[in-house]
C-alpha cells in the first residue's frame, strides 16, 4: 500500500511525501515495515 502526497510550487519544483506499508511475515516476527520518502522533483 503505497500513498503519496504531492505539492507543486511552480512549475519546476515537486515536492512528494511518500508513505509505505509493507505487510510481511519476517522471520519468527509476524510485523509490518514501513517506509517514509521524502523528496523533490526538478523539472527543466
Amino acid at each position: 500500500i503505497t500513498n503519496t502526497f504531492r505539492y507543486r510550487i511552480n512549475e519546476h519544483w515537486l515536492p512528494y511525501f511518500e508513505l509505505r506499508w509493507l505487510d510481511r511475515n519476517v522471520g519468527p516476527y509476524h510485523r509490518e515495515q514501513n517506509q517514509i520518502r521524502i523528496g523533490a522533483k526538478y523539472f527543466f
